[in-house]
């Protein structure tokens, strides 16, 4: 999902930004005219003494809870005064987040966030109980004797207390104790 608007205000920002969030992600750009939901022109940017990445990290953090882990924001120079920006946010697999302004959860449709219902609350809640982790273990044996073992998360929800068992129990070479 994407969304090209002019800069808004701090509740319209932790708004969009937890409705991102709690739908599949997506990036929000500001400083972009839209017409029927369509970007047609860049605006005349945002004042560089009034917004920054710094100030708009703020916003979201002071705004929206729990923290959105992962949000990537970029500022694209118009000149040496103004700026655009550019807001990736992650699908959060610990929502619902919440826009502590109203109070409310949001999530996307269509062209709009919009107030999320109480059936969408438990389905977001259980997002990350319903999907299942995806690890995977290589192991790679060098020079004969050596094995390396790697683990990596693949999945969107990180594996915790991951427990390997070989049988036979591995037994160990080298000095005794």
């Amino acid at each position: 999902t994407s969304a090209a608007l002019a800069m808004p205000g701090r509740r319209e920002i932790s708004k969009d930004v937890s409705a991102f969030a709690n739908s599949d992600g997506g990036v929000l750009v500001y400083g972009v005219q839209e017409q029927g939901h369509l970007p047609v022109r860049l605006d005349e940017g945002i004042e560089n003494s009034v917004v920054s990445r710094e100030s708009i990290e703020q916003m979201i953090v002071a705004n929206v809870a729990p923290r959105i882990e992962g949000v990537e924001i970029r500022q694209i120079a118009r000149d040496d005064s103004r700026s655009y920006y550019s807001l990736r946010v992650p699908k959060s697999h610990r929502s619902p987040h919440q826009d502590r302004h109203t109070n409310k959860y949001y999530k996307r449709y269509n062209f709009t966030s919009v107030a999320m219902e109480d059936y969408e609350l438990a389905d977001l809640r259980a997002r990350s109980r319903l999907t299942a982790p995806l690890v995977t273990f290589d192991v790679e044996t060098r020079h004969g004797t050596l094995f390396l073992f790697i683990v990596s998360n693949k999945g969107e929800v990180p594996a915790e207390q991951v427990l390997f068992e070989f049988t036979p129990p591995l037994k160990w070479q080298g000095p005794q104790d």
